[in-house]
């Protein structure tokens, strides 16, 4: 029979096993091309048990642009994406679309992420 500290740590590690850092991304690896979108226009990311996908994101410096989260299924810790440096996490129910404005940095590049830290996205500066 398992006690409390068991069934934390075997939670714990289930999470963990959803999960990939950097998208799945293995970090030798160079980064994926980044997804083109323009000043006010709208970007699709889907997010599986591989990230989100496109990862990376390229509009003009200092452009407004939506990009719509789509979750595929619940084997996966995508159901809230956090952009750390705007202070917005939005959650992402399953077979639902999340909306989120954005602005693209004037220069260099802005990362998002899961609830978890464990995936990773950027918006690129053009």
């Amino acid at each position: 029979m398992l006690n409390r500290v068991s069934y934390v740590v075997l939670a714990g590690a289930l999470s963990v096993a959803g999960c990939h850092r950097n998208g799945g991304r293995r970090p030798n690896r160079p980064p994926a091309p980044a997804t083109p979108v323009a000043a006010g226009g709208t970007v699709d990311v889907e997010v599986s048990e591989r990230g989100f996908r496109p990862s990376r994101i390229s509009a003009p410096h200092g452009s407004q642009f939506t990009i719509v989260f789509h979750r595929l299924d619940d084997h996966n810790c995508g159901e809230r994406v956090v952009f750390p440096s705007m202070r917005v996490t939005r959650d992402i129910p399953v077979n639902q679309a999340t909306s989120v404005q954005v602005r693209s940095p004037p220069q260099g590049e802005i990362n998002f992420t899961c609830g978890m830290n464990m995936y990773q996205g950027f918006i690129v500066a053009l």
